[in-house]
C-alpha cells in the first residue's frame, strides 16, 4: 500500500527538546519498510492537541486526511498510536466513516487490534472503546493541568501567555531585554497625551517598533498592551485578580495616565473627537464622572454621566468646554512659582491668571495637559444645569475673589 504518515506532539516543550516527533517518524518508516508498504511522505504537526476538533485545531492533519481521500494512488494513513490520530471519539468516527466510504484505511502500528475490518461489529466496538479511553485520558490530563495552572496563579506565578516585554526563563518570568525597554518608552510617550491610538500606531511604525518576530505592532496589540495590568505587577486568572511575583515594568502613575487617555476615547467612534476635559469632570447630580459621548454619526457630542434609574446628565461639549476655559480667568497661581512644572514657570510668572495663558497654547494636547496641571482628576464639579458648581485645584492654585 501507498501510505501517508502522520506524527504529532501536543506539548510545545517536547517540540523544543526534540522528543517524540523523530521517534514517531523513525518507527513509521521502519514499519512500512518491514511490511512492504511505500511511505509517500510524513506529515508533521508539532504543538497541537488531539483533543480539539481537527477542523479547528489541526491544519496539518486536515491536509493529510484530504490528501488520502482525494489522491487515488494513496491507500491510507499510518500513525504510531491511534491517540496521535485523534483523542476524541467524534473526530475518529467522522474520519473513519469518510475513509470507509472512500475505501481507504487507517493503520496504528502499535495497536494492530485496530487494523481489522472497520465494518465488522466487534472491530468497530473495540476501536470505539479504545478511542473513548484515549479521550478520557486526555480530559483527565487537561483537568489536572488546569488545576496546576490555577494553583500557580494563586501563588503569584502567571500561567498564561506573557505580554510583550516579558519572557520565561525556565519557570520564572523576567523582563525581556529586547522588547521591555520598548514597552516602557511606549507607555511614557502615550501617557503624555500627545497621541490618539491611531496616531501612536503610525508613530511606533516610524520608530521601528517591532514584535519579537519582526512584525509591525497592530492597533489591537497596542490597545491590549496599554490595558494590561501585568506591567504594574497584577494579572487576572479565571476572573480573579492576583498580585504577581514578577517585576513591574511600568510605574503606577504612568499606567493610570494611559488608562485615562484610553477611557477618554472609549470603545466606539470617540477617536474622531478630541475630548479636552477627559478625566476632569464630575456630575454633582449623578455623583459620577462625566465622559465624552457622541450621537449617531458623530454630528453632536456631549459630556455624559449615567446612573441606572435616572435620566442621563448630558451637557454640550462646546458649551461645557467654553465654560471651563472662561473659568480659568478666575484662577491664579500661588506665590511660589517653583511649584509649577519648569516648562510653565515663565508663562505663569507673566500672566495675571490662568486664562491669559490658555489662548497661547499651540496644540490641543498642550491645552489638555495645562488643564490637568491645574485641576485634579474629576476636580471640575458640574451641576445638573451644566454650570461649574465647584473646582478642586492642584499646586496650591486658588480661585480669585472679585
Amino acid at each position: 500500500m501507498r501510505l501517508i504518515g502522520y506524527v504529532r506532539v501536543s506539548d510545545k516543550e517536547q517540540v523544543k527538546k526534540g522528543f517524540s516527533i523523530e521517534a514517531q517518524q523513525e518507527d513509521i518508516e521502519a514499519w512500512c519498510l518491514e511490511n512492504g508498504h511505500e511511505l509517500v511522505r510524513v506529515v508533521v504537526e508539532p504543538g497541537r492537541s488531539g483533543s480539539k476538533s481537527y477542523r479547528v485545531a489541526r491544519p496539518a492533519f486536515e491536509r493529510a486526511v484530504n490528501t488520502v481521500l482525494l489522491a487515488d494512488p494513496v491507500d491510507g494513513l499510518v500513525v504510531k498510536w491511534m491517540d496521535r490520530f485523534a483523542r476524541n471519539v467524534e473526530d475518529f468516527l467522522h474520519v473513519r466513516s469518510q475513509f470507509i466510504q472512500a475505501d481507504k484505511t487507517i493503520i496504528s502500528i502499535n495497536e494492530p487490534v485496530l487494523n481489522g475490518d472497520p465494518t465488522e461489529p466487534v472491530a468497530r466496538y473495540i476501536a470505539t472503546s479504545i478511542m473513548a479511553a484515549h479521550q478520557l485520558q486526555a480530559e483527565l490530563s487537561g483537568r489536572k493541568a488546569a488545576m496546576g495552572r490555577e494553583r500557580r496563579a494563586k501563588q503569584g506565578h502567571y500561567p498564561g501567555s506573557l505580554p510583550m516585554g516579558y519572557v520565561r526563563e525556565e519557570r520564572n518570568v523576567i523582563i525581556d531585554k529586547e522588547t521591555g525597554p520598548m514597552v516602557v518608552q511606549a507607555f511614557n510617550e502615550f501617557s503624555s497625551g500627545r497621541w490618539t491610538l491611531d496616531e501612536w500606531v503610525k508613530e511606533s511604525n516610524k520608530r521601528g517598533y517591532k514584535t519579537r518576530r519582526g512584525k509591525n505592532i497592530a492597533k489591537s496589540t497596542w490597545h491590549r498592551i496599554f490595558r494590561s495590568k501585568f506591567y504594574v505587577g497584577r494579572y487576572t486568572w479565571k476572573d480573579v485578580e492576583y498580585e504577581g511575583l514578577h517585576e513591574s515594568l511600568i510605574d503606577e502613575g504612568v499606567f493610570g495616565a494611559v488608562q485615562e487617555i484610553l477611557d477618554a476615547y472609549g470603545h466606539t467612534n470617540r477617536e474622531s473627537h478630541f475630548w479636552l476635559l477627559a478625566g476632569l469632570l464630575w456630575s454633582e447630580s449623578h455623583s459620577n464622572p462625566m465622559t465624552g459621548a457622541g450621537a449617531k454619526g458623530g454630528k453632536f457630542t456631549y459630556y455624559r454621566a449615567s446612573v441606572k434609574g435616572l435620566p442621563d446628565h448630558n451637557v454640550s461639549t462646546q458649551e461645557l468646554e467654553n465654560r471651563v476655559i472662561e473659568y480659568l480667568s478666575k484662577i491664579i497661581w500661588p506665590d511660589n512659582i517653583y511649584r509649577a512644572p519648569e516648562e510653565w514657570q515663565l508663562a505663569i510668572r507673566a500672566a495675571k491668571n490662568m486664562g491669559e495663558i490658555y489662548p497661547h497654547l499651540a496644540t490641543k494636547f498642550e491645552q489638555r495637559n495645562f488643564l490637568r496641571m491645574i485641576f485634579f482628576k474629576r476636580g471640575i464639579q458640574v451641576s445638573g444645569a451644566g454650570v461649574i458648581f465647584g473646582v478642586k485645584l492642584r499646586h496650591g492654585c486658588r480661585v480669585q475673589i472679585p
